[in-house]
């Protein structure tokens, strides 16, 4: 169900989108698809899909069918296009990790349970578009896993660790206990 929120004054800080492989936000990502266009960065997207997941998918495109906006795949082995649906979980959760990324332009993502879905092979690879993207929207990303294959892509992917930061929540004698690691600490650890 969609979350409910309780609170006496709302005030706008910065943008911010949260992502989970737990919850659908159909018209969140609509209105991060608009802006994609808009700002002219949707192709980067697609481009990183086609480089790291699939070379067939020509382009991914938004159309309305009986009123319902759905993202559909053209690629250069069918000729027609599918419903993104089709295809796997992880290509999906990429697609709207990254729409998401640009449109927390100068805010916020929160990313639950980054890996879910995302094949251990490509996490290297994902894990430095989502430093590129940060860097490049200026975005602050909060992100959580219990995968220790997404740690370690983290460091041993080719983008600089300085700004990058870990928090290992552990419980000791029924408390729950924080462990603060700057990114190159991480990394000498990994």
């Amino acid at each position: 169900k969609d979350p409910e929120f309780y609170f006496e004054k709302s005030q706008f800080l910065c943008q911010a989108t949260f992502s989970s492989p737990y919850r659908y936000d159909g018209s969140l990502l609509k209105k991060a698809h608009a802006k994609a266009i808009q700002e002219k960065y949707f192709d980067d997207i697609i481009r990183f899909i086609r480089d790291k997941m699939d070379k067939n998918i020509d382009k991914i495109e938004m159309v309305s069918i009986e009123n319902e906006s759905r993202f559909m795949v053209s690629t250069n082995e069918i000729p027609y296009a599918i419903d993104i649906t089709k295809y796997g979980e992880g290509l999906q959760r990429i697609f709207e990790i990254a729409l998401l990324m640009g449109y927390s332009k100068n805010g916020i993502i929160c990313i639950d349970e980054l890996d879910s879905a995302i094949h251990k092979n490509l996490l290297i690879d994902f894990t430095q578009f989502i430093q590129e993207l940060a860097v490049k929207f200026n975005v602050q990303v909060f992100l959580s896993t219990h995968s220790k294959e997404c740690i370690d892509a983290f460091v041993e992917n080719n983008f600089p660790d300085d700004e990058l930061t870990a928090f290992a929540l552990s419980e000791v004698e029924g408390k729950v206990v924080c462990k603060y690691l700057e990114g190159n600490k991480l990394k000498q650890l990994v």
